[in-house]
Formats: structure tokens, C-alpha cells, sequence
């Protein structure tokens, strides 16, 4: 695949959560009472369309991995992730748990330059974890704390996905931005 092909297909899932994002905070501002299944269908099906995406874009951008084994596996349990998202998009704990596992896999298999962004990939899913069930402790009720989850989660996904994270085997330029620059194998250099 080339690098422009791999970069559309990373703004591709890119606007697929940030349609998630859209989707997250109409569901705060908007009660749509017993007229749930389309704006439900409309997130199950982004929600699916991003993920799968995001799966293809790290399979591509994972090839040249330093254990090829354990890219396997990470890409095996994303698999399940997906198929999570599409047949159960309203269970956020479980997809969020496989998708940032399998995430975190794949980091630990990728090439130094991809080897932060995957796992700031893992950490959204986790983090979006961490945030519904720290807003369930609050008292917050489910529906709100999962569309807050939805929310930080699809927008630390986009923000990965668009800054850079695939091209030419970049490291993710937000993070390079701040920390000075890096060598082709993801190391920092001296300044």
C-alpha cells in the first residue's frame, strides 16, 4: 500500500470517530426517549466503520514487525474487537478491553516509529475505560458515563490517527513536536 493510500485510510478512520465524537455529545444534549434505534444504528455503524478501519490501518502499518508472532496475536484479538463493536456496539467495557489489549499487543510487536502511536491508540481505549466507570463511582448514570467514555475515547482516536501516525514511518509528530527529534528508529536524538 502506498503512503498516500495508508494516509487516506487513516484520515478515513479518523472521521470515523470523529463522527462518534458527534454521535457522544448528541446523546448528552439530546433525550431521545423511546426513539433510540436510529440514533443507536447511526453509532453502532460508525462506531464499526472506525474500528475496522483502524484495525486495517495497523495491519498495514504493522508489517514489518519485530515479532511477527505477537503481531498475530494482537491482530487476532482486535479481530475479536471488531466483531465486538458490530454485534455488541453497546457494550463499551468489552470492546474498549479488547480493542485496547490487542492495541497494546501490536505495540509491543511494532517497529520503533509506530511503536508510540499504536500505544497511545491502546491507551484511548483504556483511558475510555477508566473514565465510565470513574463517572459510574461518581453516581453519573450509565448512559451519560458511556457517552462521556464514547467521547474522550473517539477524540484521543482521531487526534492519533490524523497527527501523522503511518507516514513514512513517522513517529507520531505531536509527541516528536514536543519531545525533539527522533531517529529512524524512534530513538530520540542529541540536540
Amino acid at each position: 500500500m502506498t503512503t498516500r493510500s495508508l494516509r487516506n485510510l487513516r484520515r478515513a478512520a479518523g472521521a470515523g470517530w470523529l463522527v462518534l465524537v458527534a454521535s457522544a455529545v448528541r446523546s448528552l444534549l439530546v433525550d431521545d426517549g423511546d426513539n433510540w434505534e436510529l440514533p443507536y444504528n447511526a453509532f453502532a455503524l460508525a462506531l464499526f466503520v472506525a474500528v475496522a478501519l483502524t484495525v486495517v490501518v495497523l495491519w498495514v502499518s504493522t508489517q514489518d514487525a519485530d515479532r511477527p508472532r505477537l503481531r498475530a496475536a494482537g491482530l487476532a484479538v482486535t479481530a475479536l474487537g471488531v466483531a465486538g463493536s458490530f454485534l455488541v456496539a453497546w457494550a463499551l467495557p468489552l470492546w474498549m478491553t479488547l480493542l485496547g489489549a490487542g492495541f497494546a499487543v501490536l505495540a509491543a510487536s511494532s517497529p520503533a516509529p509506530q511503536r508510540r502511536a499504536v500505544g497511545l491508540l491502546a491507551a484511548a481505549q483504556l483511558a475510555g475505560i477508566a473514565v465510565q466507570f470513574g463517572a459510574l463511582g461518581l453516581g453519573v448514570r450509565e448512559d451519560p458515563a458511556s457517552d462521556v467514555a464514547v467521547l474522550v475515547t473517539a477524540a484521543a482516536m482521531a487526534l492519533v490517527l490524523w497527527s501523522g501516525f503511518g507516514d513514512r514511518g513517522e513517529p507520531l509528530r505531536v509527541v516528536a513536536a514536543s519531545a525533539g527529534a527522533y531517529d529512524e528508529r524512534g530513538l530520540p536524538t542529541s540536540q
